[in-house]
């Protein structure tokens, strides 16, 4: 079994991202928070294009699926049991109308 070897320096670049997400959402100072907001999230990005193996998808299709089933799947399951939450409980307790 082969292990793969952690890049040190890509781990402190996401734990500073991660200080500068929460930072960003925390913090009173609306200037420091417009300037955090502006690249905090880009890192992300940043660093999943340094991590990403075009070696491991055989083909765009590959890639795609593999995409829908750990992105796109999760995000629309999260989205319908929130959703379902909204109606069924939040939206009695604060008011308002459905959004969907």
């Amino acid at each position: 079994m082969r292990t793969k070897e952690r890049i040190h320096t890509i781990d402190l670049l996401r734990g500073i991202a991660i200080f500068l997400v929460v930072f960003g959402h925390i913090t009173h100072n609306q200037t420091l928070r417009t300037y955090i907001w502006g690249f905090h999230i880009p890192i992300f990005f940043f660093i999943s294009g340094l991590l990403f193996k075009r070696q491991k998808f055989a083909s765009f299709c590959d890639f795609f699926k593999s995409r829908i089933k750990s992105i796109v799947l999760p995000y629309v399951v999260f989205y319908l049991v929130t959703l379902v939450y909204w109606i069924l409980i939040e939206r009695h307790y604060r008011g308002g109308r459905c959004f969907y």
